[in-house]
C-alpha cells in the first residue's frame, strides 16, 4: 500500500496496481487570466482547471462545466455582466476553455458557480470560485521610454538604470 501526494492509494497484488482515489469536491486548481494580473493586450478567452473530471457532456445541465451559465464575466467598474458565447471543455486538461467578445480596459471578475459538480455528483459549493483582474490600456503608441545612466552594482550585481517615460499624446 502506497499513498500519493494527490490523496490517491495504490494497492499491488501479483502483477497489478489497482488505484483508489478519493471522492471529494471538485477545486479550480489555476485560471487564464491569473489572479489580480494586467493584460496590456485585450483578450477574448479565459481558462478554468479543475483538479479533478467535472460533468461536462450536457451543456444544458447545471453541473455540467461545459454550461456558459456555470461562468460570470463581471466588468466591475460598470457592473455588466460580459457574455460568455462558448464554453469547450478538455478532458485531458480538465480545462474549460470560455469564449466571449474582446474585453476593453477595465477591472474585470470571473466568477464559477458552486454548482458544477465531479463525475461523482459533488458539486464545489460554497460561494464557487472567483478571480479578479485588469485589461489594461496599452500606452505604448502613445508614451516613450528611455533608460539612461546604467550601472552595475558589483556587490549584489544588480542592475540600476535611471528611466524617463515620456507622454507623446496631444
Amino acid at each position: 500500500i502506497e499513498m500519493t501526494m494527490d490523496g490517491r492509494m495504490l494497492v499491488t497484488k501479483g502483477g497489478q496496481i489497482d488505484a483508489f482515489t478519493p471522492i471529494v469536491a471538485p477545486r479550480v486548481i489555476s485560471t487564464t487570466p491569473i489572479p489580480f494580473d494586467g493584460f496590456t493586450q485585450r483578450i477574448r478567452s479565459a481558462t478554468v482547471t479543475f483538479d479533478v473530471e467535472v460533468q461536462h457532456g450536457d451543456a444544458s445541465s447545471q453541473a455540467s462545466a461545459s454550461n456558459s451559465a456555470n461562468y460570470q464575466l463581471l466588468n466591475k467598474g460598470t457592473g455588466e455582466p460580459i457574455s460568455i458565447s462558448r464554453v469547450v471543455h478538455d478532458s485531458s486538461t480538465r480545462t474549460s476553455q470560455l469564449l466571449f467578445e474582446e474585453l476593453p480596459p477595465a477591472e474585470y471578475e470571473l466568477i464559477v458557480a458552486p454548482t458544477i459538480q465531479s463525475e461523482q455528483g459533488i458539486a464545489i459549493g460554497g460561494e464557487g470560485y472567483s478571480v479578479p483582474f485588469h485589461v489594461l490600456e496599452d500606452v505604448s503608441a502613445i508614451a516613450e521610454a528611455r533608460f539612461l545612466s546604467p550601472r552595475i552594482n558589483r556587490r549584489d550585481g544588480s542592475l540600476l538604470v535611471e528611466m524617463i517615460v515620456e507622454n507623446r499624446a496631444d
